[in-house]
Order: C-alpha cells, then structure tokens, then sequence
C-alpha cells in the first residue's frame, strides 16, 4: 500500500547557512536512526524520526513573487507508521535549531 505524506516547505534563509545545512542533511539522512526528544503532556520521550523522513530537499526560491532570494528545505515526511513528530521538531534537531529560532520559520504545508 501507498504510504500517505506530507509535504512541507520551511524556508530557512534568515537561520542558518546553505552550506551548513547541506552538511547537517546528508548527516542525518546517512543514519540508521535518527531520535529526537519530544514533550508531550509534559512527560519526555524519545522518539526515532527517521522512518518518518521520506526526502528532505534543499530547494531555492520557493517563495512567493519578491520572494525570490528565499531558499530552505522541502520536507517529504510518511504518515501512518506509528509516531508522529512535528516538522519543526525533525527540522529542529537535524539542524540544531532551537523552538526560538524554528517560532520565527513559516511553515508551508504543500499537501
């Protein structure tokens, strides 16, 4: 069966570099398991991402007209497999940014 996604667009253009985030990709991309802490109802958990990322792509200009100097990433997560994590939390730990930083991202869910 066709596994359903989500895919989102997170423009990272004033957070963090190009070249550092290309690094920080491929890194998590290359392992076997990738866990994140979540919080949820305030009790911690961790919880292993990677099954959940599909492709994550490193994409220019994705933005509206006057936009056109915005770049980030497109985030192809599965659904239907169990945990879930918000795109914020993956994006968060594979780039090393904290939930001050990801508050200031508008998150653009494309289907």
């Amino acid at each position: 069966p066709l596994l359903h996604r989500s895919i989102y667009w997170i423009p990272l253009d004033h957070l963090i570099s190009k070249e550092e985030t290309t690094a920080k990709v491929r890194k998590a991309l290359e392992r076997r398991e990738f866990v994140i802490h979540q919080e949820r109802k305030s009790k911690q958990r961790r919880v292993d991402v990677r099954p959940l990322i599909d492709r994550i792509e490193l994409r220019e200009g994705e933005g509206r007209v006057g936009e056109s100097d915005r770049w980030g990433v497109k985030l192809v997560l599965r659904k239907g497999i169990g945990r879930t994590a918000k795109p914020t939390e993956i994006l968060g730990a594979i780039l090393g940014l904290g939930k001050d930083s990801l508050a200031q991202c508008k998150i653009v869910k494309l289907e």
